[in-house]
């Protein structure tokens, strides 16, 4: 009998509006909303055409959700669009000489001008386009913390429901329904207990699930570690380690849901297998040779000519991108990961899932050929004898979990625990963090007292929510973008002081820049939510 495939996607990218353009800010947005969400939706609605119901899972964080629906973020995008397509325009030109170089300018002329057909033909709204795929029953949409809180970390456990409260609210402002699942950030748990913080806290907290429970939820995801044990293999930096920790006990199989001990919440573990061909360019599909070069651009279009080549061979090195040879090398790969899902679940029962998760941004923005790549996944399973492509609701409605799992601390970060986000260089982060915490639980009280402040109070929770971002100390500690980071951080922390004081002093604000996040989520919904906690 056939098992399932799930195959599962996160989308997500942090609050960038108005927030530095290159090398950091808008532009990170722009170019995923080209790269991946773009052809993403392209690429699934031509599946339904030809009658082909992908069935993927999709989880788009709300404060992603705010950004694309925000009436400056899609006016700058075209924007966007139209620069990139006079430069690579200019290219043509440029290249005449050059003829391998002009076909690949003329190819990014076309290219960019389909995406910017494509955002106009969705009306310029994307999350309204992946609401239509969903209430057709194509894919399922689930929802994550607001703005991806790093969740075992927050110092309060009013803050976790806080950022997920927001979060299904904001879900159900764009979809018109309830979420079902809910992608926890970098699928980081934390269980029910005594905790002892990074900065000496000591106090008793709910386990995520209940949080969950309380909100309506089904089910999350863990990495496969959490839930097999002993191994721990991490797939970061380009490379995967693995460890052994003794403090890790084999608890179930990631071929089968859990409910979580004492709870109604499912749990499904990371298949990493299918992930490691995947997840990493160095060691997946996404470092052959004939594939693009993310890292190498023109500089004078900014336009991406080369192919990976070879790994060992630097930047200048690097031979032009043939497109034709690109999509020959995804049709083997694709047949590749379609046979190891078959060959996976051959000897499995009927009620065995392969949940294969990757960040969404890793397919046509890191890995240009890799939207490609799931078009022909999806065909090739499609109706296929011994797999069966399900969303992750419709798989748990048909093989309800029957066994508990009493999960441990875990994330899909380095050394699988919290260390990405939680190291000697992220220190003032969390510091500042815990003091907006802190002083943000006294403003439930005076929101209640409607002392004419409700509008500095909510958009001090809309500074909490951005600085709770787990995209700081990731920055941080990779090193992407470390000043960007912490200008970031401290800008949110600087201006939740500020509103905070107001507030505590009964005085007013002159500086209105200090509103201009005022489009950030619902101020019914903010307001809500920390009543509710």
């Amino acid at each position: 009998m056939p098992g399932t495939f799930s195959l599962v996607l996160h989308a997500h990218m942090p609050y960038v509006k108005k927030q530095g353009r290159w090398p950091h800010g808008e532009e990170w947005l722009y170019e995923v909303m080209a790269d991946t969400y773009i052809p993403l939706l392209d690429t699934l609605n031509q599946l339904v055409n030809n009658g082909i119901m992908p069935k993927i899972t999709i989880s788009i964080s709300p404060v992603l959700l705010e950004q694309l629906a925000d009436a400056y973020i899609k006016e700058m995008f075209e924007e966007y669009l139209k620069e990139r397509i006079d430069l690579a325009e200019g290219d043509v030109k440029r290249f005449q000489r050059k003829k391998e170089y002009q076909k690949l300018a003329q190819f990014y002329v076309d290219h960019y001008t389909n995406i910017l057909e494509s955002f106009r033909r969705y009306n310029r709204d994307l999350p309204g386009a992946f609401r239509e795929l969903q209430d057709m029953g194509a894919i399922e949409v689930l929802t994550s913390a607001a703005t991806h809180a790093y969740l075992p970390l927050l110092l309060n456990d009013e803050w976790v429901y806080f950022q997920i409260k927001v979060g299904v609210e904001t879900y159900r402002k764009f979809f018109k329904r309830r979420p079902r699942g809910i992608w926890i950030p970098e699928m980081a748990y934390r269980p029910r207990g005594h905790w002892k913080g990074p900065l000496g806290e000591e106090k008793s907290r709910r386990g995520i699930e209940e949080i969950l429970e309380d909100l309506g939820l089904e089910f999350f995801f863990v990495d496969a570690h959490a839930i097999e044990g002993r191994r721990i293999r991490t797939l970061f930096s380009g490379g995967e380690t693995v460890e052994n920790d003794p403090n890790w006990i084999p608890r179930g199989s990631v071929y089968n849901s859990y409910k979580v001990k004492g709870s109604s919440i499912v749990v499904i573990g990371r298949n990493m297998e299918t992930s490691l061909q995947v997840w990493s360019r160095d060691v997946g599909y996404p470092g052959d040779p004939w594939y693009r070069e993310f890292h190498k651009i023109d500089n004078v279009s900014g336009m991406h000519y080369w192919r990976v080549t070879s790994k060992e061979i630097p930047l200048e090195g690097k031979k032009v991108y043939n497109p034709e040879m690109a999509m020959e090398r995804v049709r083997v790969h694709a047949e590749h990961f379609s046979n190891l899902i078959r060959n996976l679940l051959r000897d499995k029962n009927e009620s065995s899932i392969i949940m294969s998760p990757y960040d969404a941004e890793l397919f046509g923005h890191w890995w240009f050929e890799g939207i490609k790549w799931i078009e022909l996944v999806i065909r090739r399973l499609h109706d296929d004898d011994i797999v069966t492509l399900r969303t992750v609701s419709e798989y748990i409605d048909a093989y309800p979990p029957v066994d508990e799992i009493d999960l441990p601390e875990s994330s899909w970060g380095y050394g699988g625990k919290h260390m990405t986000w939680w190291n000697d260089k992220t220190l003032d982060y969390w510091r500042k963090e815990y003091d907006a915490e802190k002083k943000a639980l006294d403003l439930r009280t005076y929101i209640r007292y409607k002392n004419g402040k409700k509008r500095y109070i909510v958009q001090a929770l809309r500074e909490l929510l951005i600085l709770q971002s787990s995209d700081w100390a990731f920055l941080i500690f990779t090193n992407q973008a470390p000043d960007y980071a912490e200008e970031r951080y401290n800008k949110h922390y600087s201006r939740f002081l500020q509103l905070y004081l107001a507030v505590i002093d009964n005085k007013e604000i002159s500086n209105n820049d200090v509103f201009s996040e005022d489009t950030v989520f619902d101020n019914e919904v903010i307001e809500d939510a920390l009543l509710s906690i």
